[in-house]
């Protein structure tokens, strides 16, 4: 449902200062500032409300991360919050609200930013309030969530199609918006929404009980309040959703009927159930494919349907049917629609047998303002090999405009920060071979990237053997503080056995190499984390060491973050009792799903099947034509070092084949995949932009949260990806792709 509540913790009076969280760079972090001054009020009807909790919504992450509704920076965003009044601009006026009362804020006028939530004080027009009982707020996390998405449904309905709440069916009747927003003076609305409030639909086209209406997007929270509203106004409603997620969820609320949104059927599906009982009205809550969609299950012959677009038009539009646009500015623009929305929603939340039904989401214990970045931080794409070792990253011939030195490896973080990459990945190399004839150390050379950047976070290669865990943990802990805790380890358990052997290490078995990294990661995470820490394995003996500095410490990370590789029964146990990272190489689709659903049934045994996350690499060829990609790795592999591939399969298949059951890494490898050394091809992204964007989307929806890219020329294509490829990423996901497996495979066409 696209949901979350922090909570922030205040102090119990009004203090002369206050702390705020600034959008001061677009793709950046919130700043916390915390002497910021209180916000005043201005007019007999605005109040003071201490914020106890803010709500996060869509609309809240898209603003931080591509700049939409921001007039100028820094400002302050944030639309949704539950929290106190404490002060009345003018104490004996009957506003509606009085000090003390507990309410549901809803900002929409994003250009005050006195009135923006994410803030301890914000001022807000009493007719922008719904008072609601404490223990409602108390025992209802989600509150804070649901104040935008109801004043869109809202608005949708009753003014942009006409809908008459005032016939609604139990005890709380709402408003008639159209008749309200009629009888308004023109000239008191915004120019750029009074075509839509006073012109958009005629009195006789208006819908009224007994229609039917088509909601795509119904799992989404605006959509979700958007069924209820229409059902208690005695229409009928054909929801597409997630039928399988939300159908249960969906069919409480009241829905008609259900239409599972990945079915390629699904408009003759909402066309088959109306059929008798022609549809005009439609509600798209996702995106421009979508709308386009739900148009066509308009009948061809009808003169004026009517489809109301959140998020944008379809891309070919039609004569007869008419597009509307939310009108929001009227919430905060009329008192007379703002107060009959919020009583109407006071008296939903009041009624527990015949009232809202709340949408589900979790509500995080998080406290203060900080924790909001986290919360706003879910989704992470864009990560990347640091080419700290010669040769670029695949074992070929053919040219490569990859450079291993710091001053090039500086250059490519810096445009991998600003086109939206949030990690990098330095590699570990003792020994030359296979085309790395020179190795850059890992924690050095992280580091130095670290300092020449702002945002890029570094995963450093560490290697149990020649890495001692005290040595590790202390250099990592003290790069967190340089970095401002931008450091995170993947620990490999090695596979190259001449590399150990020349550096006078012993060579383990696969199960003990894995084991030893068992008792490396325990021992790190044990040394961030206590304050003495003692351990007694067979690998490592610690006894009250007192590691400090400490890592920093940050909200929802309680040390530095572990990423762990490899394909064995012996990785994935490691992943599912001791790594926050599983990493994979590339596969085949059924080596993901297999490899993802056994680490998680054995996390699960461990109770830790949440605290698992999935990353896996992928080698980028991204072209105008799909053609030509094919063409590009047909030639990486045309000219691979012949000598080179072979004996690096010779050398890996210690770390593949040897294993008990033969699942280890490269056991299944063939030459053409060993040609790029993370069986990088495998994964599939080459093609064209959209064609990848979509692979990327099926990824995740099999649960990989994190990709770890390689490309042929640094040079110019890690600036490539982050303008054509990552954008269309973020903007599919907005509309809802990327959670249904079944759909993603349908859509790549993968099996």
């Amino acid at each position: 449902m696209s949901l979350a509540a922090v909570k922030t913790v205040l102090r119990p009076r009004k203090p002369q200062k206050q702390q705020q969280l600034l959008v001061v760079e677009v793709k950046q972090p919130l700043h916390l500032k915390d002497d910021a001054s209180i916000p005043a009020s201005n007019t007999d009807h605005e109040v003071l409300v201490r914020i106890e909790y803010v709500g996060l919504n869509p609309i809240d992450w898209k603003s931080v991360t591509f700049g939409w509704g921001l007039p100028s920076l820094p400002c302050i965003v944030g639309r949704d919050y539950v929290g106190r009044v404490v002060h009345k601009h003018s104490p004996d006026a009957d506003i509606g609200v009085e000090i003390g009362d507990v309410v549901l804020g809803i900002s929409t006028d994003y250009r005050d930013y006195r009135k923006a939530a994410f803030q301890q004080y914000a001022i807000a027009s009493s007719f922008n309030l719904c008072r609601i009982p404490p223990q409602l707020y108390q025992s209802h996390g989600v509150l804070p969530s649901i104040g935008v998405a109801f004043v869109s449904a809202a608005l949708s309905l009753g003014v942009c199609i006409g809908l008459d709440f005032s016939k609604s069916a139990g005890d709380s009747q709402g408003p008639d918006l159209f008749s309200i927003v009629r009888s308004l003076d023109r000239t008191s609305i915004s120019e750029d929404i009074r075509q839509e409030c006073f012109d958009s639909i005629t009195e006789s086209e208006r819908i009224r009980p007994g229609d039917w209406i088509a909601i795509w997007g119904a799992s989404s929270t605006v959509g979700f309040i958007a069924l209820q509203l229409a059902k208690r106004a005695g229409l009928r409603v054909v929801c597409v959703a997630n039928v399988v997620k939300h159908g249960a969820f969906l069919l409480d609320a009241g829905a008609d009927a259900l239409v599972n949104k990945n079915d390629p059927e699904a408009v003759e599906a909402v066309r088959g159930i109306t059929q008798g009982k022609r549809l005009r009205y439609g509600f798209d809550a996702v995106g421009k494919e979508t709308a386009q969609q739900l148009q066509a299950t308009f009948a061809a012959d009808e003169t004026s349907s009517h489809l109301v677009c959140l998020v944008a038009t379809p891309k070919e539009t039609v004569e007869h049917v008419r597009y509307h646009k939310l009108p929001m500015k009227l919430f905060h623009e009329s008192r007379e629609v703002g107060r009959a929305l919020m009583l109407w929603l006071e008296e939903l939340l009041s009624h527990h047998d015949n009232g809202l039904i709340l949408p589900k989401t979790d509500l995080h214990s998080s406290t203060g303002l900080q924790a909001v970045n986290a919360a706003l931080d879910r989704l992470r794409h864009g990560h990347y090999w640091v080419p700290n070792v010669s040769g670029g990253l695949v074992i070929s011939k053919i040219e490569q405009r990859t450079k291993w030195d710091l001053e090039s490896n500086v250059k490519y973080a810096r445009t991998a920060e600003d086109v939206g990459f949030e990690y990098a990945l330095s590699q570990i190399r003792f020994l030359a071979g296979y085309g790395a004839e020179f190795q850059h150390e890992p924690v050095t050379f992280s580091t130095a990237l670290l300092l020449q950047t702002k945002k890029l976070h570094l995963i450093v290669a560490l290697l149990p053997g020649p890495w001692n865990p005290a040595v590790a943990a202390k250099q990592i802990a003290s790069i967190d503080h340089y970095s401002n805790g931008r450091v995170a380890v993947n620990v490999v358990s090695g596979w190259f056995k001449s590399e150990f052997l020349a550096i006078g290490q012993w060579w383990l078995d696969h199960s003990e190499r894995y084991r030893r990294s068992r008792e490396f990661i325990q021992c790190l995470k044990g040394i961030w984390t206590q304050d003495k820490f003692s351990f007694s394995g067979d690998f490592y003996q610690f006894h009250d060491y007192p590691l400090n500095p400490k890592p920093l410490k940050i909200e929802g990370r309680p040390h530095p973050e572990i990423f762990q590789g490899g394909n064995s029964i012996d990785a994935r146990e490691n992943a599912a009792t001791v790594s926050d990272y599983y990493f994979m190489n590339g596969n085949t689709l059924e080596g993901f799903q297999t490899q993802i659903a056994d680490v998680k049934q054995r996390a699960r045994r461990e109770g830790r099947e949440d605290q698992v996350k999935f990353a896996l690499n992928a080698f980028v060829i991204a072209r105008d034509t799909e053609a030509e990609a094919i063409q590009v790795l047909a030639e990486i592999q045309g000219k691979a070092d012949k000598e080179a591939v072979e004996a690096f399969g010779d050398e890996v298949k210690n770390a593949g084949a040897s294993t008990a059951n033969k699942t280890g890494m490269w056991a299944n490898s063939k030459f053409e995949d060993l040609v790029q050394y993370n069986d990088g091809f495998k994964t599939k992204l080459i093609g064209t932009p959209a064609q990848i964007a979509d692979r990327i989307l099926l990824l995740k929806s099999l649960g990989v949260s994190v990709l770890l890219t390689a490309f042929l020329h640094y040079d110019e294509e890690i600036e490539q990806f982050g303008k054509q490829v990552l954008p269309l990423v973020r903007k599919l996901e907005a509309e809802g792709r990327g959670t249904d497996q079944e759909y993603e495979i349908k859509l790549t066409g993968d099996k």
